[in-house]
């Protein structure tokens, strides 16, 4: 908003922002939207002319609907990290955030939604400090167990901090690389040049600084201490396109990315085709990991008219969230899309160009119309060319696919712009990409529609 606290100044953003640290019986509230995987703090930032306590009752007030006073300033943090959103994309930002403790009555109740500035929905929910799901600022789970008197300093950089990575030294080292970890920082040395390299806090995106500064962004790629303990156990790491990595490979790709700016992994791995590097040779097909269930298939096939595509793919993915349904995505499309006369595909695609945001399964399964969007219900029960199928029909189907309830289910809706699959239905009826994993069966059902000339 035109009002608030941020300054671009070259390449970097600064924003000044205010945390409110609410807390009733051990726990804290956190607030959590359907587009991301991980909770934050409520808050937002301070506006021109408030100081940062007037812009923490505001925010107090706006977002749980109640008037809480403050108790004191508990934190001043700094961070640096690189943004990923919009015209801020792999800047850097640097963010300054007061956490301010709030008093909260025993009666307390706040309200638990409410919608963005920018229309996006959130909920909040009470937290153990210790909680196993992704928080931010992480500091929280070890600061709030024991709370001092005095305002702490916090200072991190999510650039290159990366507690997971033990210190070690090279794991790695020939003629013309050195790869391991300096001070918790991952680096390779490659020909006299040095690079440093981080990974995006919650995005498969591997970010490589050269010595003068200079980033490249290669999404879709690695978590760098995640390949570097892999490696230093003797093991070989694999990346979303099949690639199969061994220490002076992943040294290739990074020299080779390096200076390149903003990049996805298929353009690092170009670096491979110049001697001839195969994706790796014992991965299971993709059908390999299709769950056949002659049941549900005949249920579908014996419904007249319906166009909507599903897989059934097995979980037996390293990955978590939205990773391991990128791959169960990219599992079921190499199964969807191939074509068996000529062993080629019926339709080009991509999936690591694909873009993903959460959704509930109140939103999967809503019987609400949306203007220009197509939803999974009008999918099923309005195709282009008409069907008979009933809301019954529909119920039937997905009490097939999702057998105990909807308790368990993450699901993640996905853009279309990365098939030719889904290019006719783009251009008149609408498109569907839909993966949904169901925890107490250890599957993911992959939904797909579009429509053909």
């Amino acid at each position: 908003m035109k009002d608030d606290m941020t300054v671009s100044i070259g390449d970097c953003v600064i924003n000044l922002r205010v945390g409110a640290i609410v807390i009733k019986d051990n726990k804290i509230l956190m607030v959590k939207n359907a587009r991301d995987d991980y909770y934050y703090s409520v808050g937002g930032r301070i506006k021109s002319g408030e100081t940062s306590e007037d812009a923490v009752l505001r925010e107090v007030y706006e977002e749980l609907g109640v008037r809480l006073p403050v108790d004191r300033l508990g934190f001043v943090s700094e961070n640096y990290f690189y943004g990923t959103i919009g015209d801020n994309v792999n800047r850097q930002i640097y963010e300054v955030c007061f956490y301010y403790y709030m008093k909260t009555p025993p009666d307390f109740e706040p309200r638990y939604e409410s919608v963005t500035d920018s229309g996006i929905t959130e909920k909040f929910e009470w937290l153990p400090f210790d909680t196993e799901k992704t928080i931010y600022p992480v500091f929280f789970r070890t600061e709030l167990k024991h709370p001092c008197e005095t305002v702490k300093h916090i200072i991190t950089d999510e650039r290159t901090d990366r507690s997971a990575v033990s210190s070690g030294g090279a794991v790695y080292k020939d003629e013309r690389y050195e790869l391991g970890e300096k001070n918790g920082r991952p680096y390779l040395k490659a020909d006299g040049r040095t690079y440093y390299m981080s990974c995006h806090p919650y995005e498969p995106c591997l970010y490589i600084t050269d010595e003068n500064g200079g980033l490249t962004a290669v999404h879709n790629a690695f978590d760098p201490s995640y390949v570097l303990d892999a490696l230093s156990r003797g093991e070989t790491v694999s990346s979303i396109s099949g690639f199969e990595y061994g220490a002076r490979d992943f040294c290739e790709m990074v020299e080779c990315a390096a200076g390149k700016g903003n990049i996805n992994i298929d353009e690092a791995e170009k670096v491979f085709s110049c001697r001839g590097k195969k994706k790796k040779p014992d991965a299971p097909a993709d059908n390999d990991f299709i769950i056949e269930d002659e049941c549900i298939s005949d249920m579908i096939n014996g419904l007249s008219g319906v166009i909507v595509e599903y897989r059934l793919v097995k979980n037996d993915c390293a990955e978590k969230g939205r990773e391991a349904h990128r791959a169960a995505l990219s599992r079921a499309c190499g199964s969807l899309f191939a074509d068996d006369e000529d062993g080629g595909y019926l339709w080009r695609y991509d999936v690591g160009k694909a873009k993903a945001a959460r959704m509930t399964a109140d939103e999967l399964f809503t019987k609400e119309k949306k203007s220009g969007k197509l939803t999974y219900r009008k999918a099923f029960l309005e195709p282009p060319y008409g069907a008979d199928c009933t809301d019954r029909d529909f119920d039937r189907v997905n009490d097939a696919l999702f057998p105990n309830g909807t308790d368990g289910l993450e699901i993640y809706e996905w853009t279309t712009d990365w098939s030719d699959y889904f290019d006719d239905g783009g251009e008149w009826w609408g498109t569907l990409c839909i993966t949904v994993y169901d925890s107490s069966l250890n599957r993911f059902v992959v939904i797909l529609a579009s429509a053909t000339d």
